[in-house]
């Protein structure tokens, strides 16, 4: 009998080992699984062009940062060109202040999202045009300039060019194109309510500011001020 209680006892103490070796297996387990998917998530991150490819919302917003990042550089390297067109200032200083702040309200945005807002199954979308494509039609096709994303290389590869008013509008028409294709195509699948008022505001800011800068590469007439 007490043979039989020494073996019972023995076997529960081999039984609770186990349990707790099963419990570190799949502690250690689930630990790899999340690295793994996490430097597979980075790779297909980098590998990834947006340009064209179809972007979750974390992707959406590390290539949208660098890409308002590089208008900024353009408009402050054309206000120290030392133009006296107040209509370009203007413009200049309204891209600077505005972009500035979706830099900071998207870094807010990158650290409160979740990666489970992604989904591949498409959602109720808004497909209507906006007012200024009914009214002001446009091409709305841009190349797409690799360095628009990587704002050193870009202000590396600008600092030995002579900077014009002709020459930033023609920079920023197609740069301002590219943020509102990336936008049209995140709002294609994304669930994300804030993300999705964002993408729709941007669209018509940056649409507005392509028709402006249309005309005023069109327009001839180069007012200048002595007051400035």
């Amino acid at each position: 009998m007490i043979i039989t209680l020494h073996r019972f006892f023995k076997i529960i103490e081999i039984h609770g080992r186990m349990q707790v070796l099963i419990e570190n297996f799949n502690i250690l387990y689930t630990t790899i699984l999340f690295i793994m998917n996490h430097q597979q998530s980075q790779q297909s991150t980098a590998s990834h062009n947006p340009c064209t490819d179809i972007l979750s919302d974390h992707e959406y917003l590390e290539h949208m940062i660098p890409h308002h990042q590089v208008a900024i550089d353009m408009s402050i390297a054309l206000q120290n060109a030392n133009i006296a067109n107040p209509t370009m200032l203007y413009l200049c200083r309204n891209i600077i202040r505005k972009q500035d702040y979706e830099i900071w309200e998207m870094t807010m945005m990158m650290q409160q999202l979740s990666d489970t807002v992604f989904t591949n199954e498409l959602g109720s979308v808004k497909t209507e045009p906006t007012k200024l494509e009914v009214y002001n039609p446009f091409v709305g096709k841009a190349k797409c300039n690799p360095l628009f994303f990587k704002p050193d290389e870009h202000k590396h590869q600008m600092q030995h060019k002579l900077i014009t008013s002709d020459s930033y509008l023609k920079h920023m028409i197609p740069h301002h194109q590219v943020a509102v294709d990336m936008s049209k195509r995140l709002l294609l699948h994304t669930n994300h309510s804030y993300l999705m008022d964002f993408c729709r505001k941007l669209i018509i800011d940056q649409q507005y500011e392509i028709v402006l800068m249309t005309d005023l590469l069109r327009n001839k007439y180069q007012h200048q001020s002595c007051l400035i």
